[in-house]
């Protein structure tokens, strides 16, 4: 059964629209300490109309940290064990690294259930966040990816 509707739109991306808006209104997203460190920051250079949190659009259809309107600017902040704290890269350290968080996914927790943080950290660092890194790139957004916040304040400092 075809479940297209009349914007091309699957049930499963229906949903996912459905929920962003509802956690855009109820301003319900989960947010970091590092993440609200950064919008601090970027308060002090920018005005609050000029920055946008938890923002998506057509070209970069996932929920970005922040956009900068002026600048054009997308920023994801990576800052979390979720991300592993850099990019995946097929090197063989990465690869010995996934490795390691597929074997901890299969240890059992104090509950006696299955470790399953180390299989969204494995989703995440290796087909999210690569996911995200190439629609950046093939949609040509201007862009920063931040796995701290010294790279942030580098950065940051530089603007």
């Amino acid at each position: 059964m075809n479940d297209i509707d009349e914007n091309g739109l699957n049930s499963f991306q229906r949903a996912n629209i459905k929920r962003f808006e509802t956690m855009k209104k109820n301003n319900s997203f989960n947010i970091s300490e590092g993440e609200e460190e950064i919008y601090k920051s970027l308060l002090t250079k920018f005005s609050i109309n000029d920055i946008i949190r938890q923002y998506k659009s057509k070209l970069y259809p996932f929920v970005c940290d922040f956009y900068i309107k002026s600048l054009d600017l997308y920023i994801e902040y990576h800052g979390s064990q979720f991300h592993h704290f850099k990019p995946f890269k097929y090197s063989v350290e990465n690869l010995e690294e996934l490795k390691r968080l597929k074997l901890n996914s299969n240890e059992i927790n104090f509950n006696g259930e299955k470790k399953l943080q180390y299989l969204n950290i494995i989703k995440i660092w290796t087909k999210s966040d690569p996911l995200k890194l190439e629609t950046f790139k093939k949609n040509k957004l201007n862009h920063c990816i931040f796995y701290n916040l010294e790279q942030f304040n580098n950065w940051f400092s530089k603007i």
